[in-house]
């Protein structure tokens, strides 16, 4: 029932082959219903043309951010293409470019996508300057969107013969900034304070935009990362989260031990604002941290056997970071049918929330799934871990694997946008020029429909929850679910903590009537205590008659509105919490007052 992207991509190819323009020029061209690759010629007599998006021939290892109305591609491993038309030998190199696509409008890749490639300078309109182009790193837009930061990353020596490749530098400089507007790039300096930051790559990141800040988790050092790390028989594994402070430009290096003695990388990570425990600042909840897959490993142990693999993370471990009070968690979610998504790096991962906010629900799409012998499988598939119930839910598998790729969920909130990534006919062989099946890096997926296609909607509707999804929180495509805690329990109340709303006890105005007609009383009486010492003192000291007072009050108490019922209360009525736990709403009487409430990244 769910759209194959095997059709999509047979359908692109269709289209391109519509512009071919003689046998000969097919001869070239990719085959859909072979996918077998033209004969690789790796060494040109001429100069191969290098524009990562008009010359785009394949990409992966990028990293990629999108704003309201852009989307944003910087780096990594390319291949490109001297012909756009007709396919034929590809050139394996750099992106040292920032390529950007516009979002504000809607398009399709087959025909109208606009794509613009931006010389990277420290100099705005002056092609000079070195500004770092790296596979691995992240790249995150700040709050307001005025600026990109890239952090961390590592250089490809296997492609040290290509014309614009850079030797790697040394880690003196690890983050950089991008002015959107002046289309310039400029080195961070780390606020008074900050510790020394290594440069990783291949770690789990993500921005959390109303907090201004982002997250870095774990990754590596390799041969690439430095220009003293070229000795390294294999990566070192990074322990620490990083956090990266937008508005200061300061970094912290949080502990990970919660999480146990071995480091991570090869993740991907999400940030949800509405889980938490409270922000003590704020009064709301603080936000959490979900981290997916990737391979973890010893950070003490140099492993000097050159194999760049760690140990599988269980799909079924789901690490979750607390930012409110800086906490590691892990809670165990429960499989699809008994079966749990494949252990994987190299994947990616976006987030939406129902419409209500009755659940979030994580989608990971790809990946490749290393076996005990680290024999590498790529996949195409497509999952949903939707909280607080955490349930794996499978939702699509094909025959058009991708690995090495990123997403993103569109500015209009409908659509994921993935980009780049290599699969089983458009591999990492530097010598095989296959190019990717989507001509132009990117592919969009609804959602919400569950299906892929090639047209960006810049008004694509309302997200929706799959009925995949609704079937299985007890709820409805516009959220009200029921099921809201994991079907083997919670790992420990302190989770359960972060993923349940805190009860409220609804405000009586009683005490405030109260209180305004006992302070109304007190000022009355002060008037009357007034008046009668200024009686005694003056007025009964005239020689003449004192008229009586007057008969009818001067003041008449107001009854009290709604009076404070200490019956025990029913539900809705103030003096009532409700505990919601297992999906039932249980009641709790309470009274109606009174109540308060090891090694880091070097």
């Amino acid at each position: 029932m769910f759209g194959s992207r095997v059709l999509v991509d047979v359908l692109a190819f269709a289209a391109t082959a519509l512009l071919l323009v003689s046998p000969a020029t097919a001869a070239t061209s990719k085959k859909a219903s072979t996918k077998t690759a033209p004969a690789s010629t790796p060494t040109q007599t001429s100069t191969p043309e290098l524009d990562p998006a008009v010359n785009f021939c394949k990409r992966y290892q990028h990293q990629s951010a999108v704003t309201s109305n852009t989307l944003f591609i910087d780096g990594g491993a390319e291949w490109f293409h001297d012909d756009p038309i007709v396919w034929g030998p590809a050139t394996p190199g750099i992106n040292t470019y920032l390529v950007t696509t516009d979002m504000s409008d809607s398009w399709d890749w087959k025909g109208n996508i606009s794509q613009t490639s931006i010389f990277k300078t420290t100099q705005p309109g002056r092609k000079i300057g070195y500004v770092p182009s790296l596979d691995g790193a992240a790249i995150w837009p700040n709050q307001n969107e005025t600026h990109l930061y890239l952090y961390g990353g590592t250089t490809n020596s296997s492609l040290s013969n290509f014309t614009l490749y850079e030797a790697p530098q040394s880690d003196a400089q690890t983050l950089w900034k991008y002015s959107i507007a002046d289309r310039s790039w400029d080195p961070v300096a780390y606020a008074k304070g900050s510790p020394f930051v290594t440069r990783a790559s291949f770690g789990a990141s993500v921005v959390a935009p109303n907090l201004n800040k982002a997250y870095y988790l774990g990754g590596i050092v390799d041969r690439g990362s430095t220009d003293l790390s070229g000795d390294l028989a294999a990566p070192r594994f990074l322990d620490g989260l990083l956090e990266f402070d937008f508005e200061t430009e300061a970094v912290r290096n949080i502990s990970t031990l919660g999480l146990g003695n071995r480091a991570r990388a090869y993740a991907q990570m999400v940030y949800i604002p509405d889980y938490g425990n409270t922000n003590n600042s704020t009064g709301k909840k603080g936000g959490v941290l979900v981290v997916i897959g990737g391979e973890q490993k010893s950070s003490q142990i140099i492993d000097v056997s050159g194999n760049r693999r760690g140990d599988p993370v269980a799909m079924s471990d789901i690490a979750i970071f607390d930012i409110a009070t800086e906490t590691w968690f892990v809670q165990q979610a429960s499989p699809h049918a008994n079966e749990f998504p494949r252990t994987r790096t190299d994947h990616c991962v976006v987030v939406r929330g129902a419409p209500d906010g009755s659940s979030q629900n994580i989608y990971l799409y790809g990946g490749i799934y290393y076996d005990q012998n680290k024999n590498a499988t790529y996949l195409d598939d497509v999952w949903i871990l939707t909280l607080p119930s955490f349930q794996w839910i499978k939702i699509y598998e094909g025959e058009s694997p991708r690995y090495g790729h990123t997403c993103h969920v569109a500015p209009e909130g409908r659509q994921m946008i993935t980009i780049g990534g290599l699969g089983n006919y458009y591999t990492a062989n530097f010598n095989d020029s296959q190019c990717d099946w989507e001509t132009k890096s990117v592919a969009l997926y609804d959602l919400t429909s569950l299906q892929w296609g090639s047209a960006y909607l810049a008004y694509s509707g309302i997200y929706q929850l799959p009925v995949e999804v609704a079937q299985r929180v007890n709820g409805t495509q516009d959220g009200g679910a029921t099921i809201l805690s994991p079907t083997g329990g919670w790992s420990s109340p302190d989770i359960r903590a972060l993923f349940v709303p805190a009860p409220v006890v609804k405000k009586s105005h009683t005490a405030a009537i109260v209180g305004g007609v006992i302070g109304g009383l007190g000022g009355l009486g002060l008037i009357i205590a007034a008046g009668y010492f200024y009686y005694r003192r003056y007025i009964k000291k005239m020689d003449r008659p004192i008229p009586p007072p007057p008969e009818k009050p001067q003041w008449v108490k107001p009854e009290l509105e709604g009076a404070l019922d200490t019956t025990s209360p029913t539900k809705g009525e103030p003096g009532m919490l409700y505990e919601i736990g297992d999906g039932v709403a249980k009641p709790i009487p309470v009274e109606a007052k009174g109540r308060e409430i090891p090694s880091e990244l070097p």
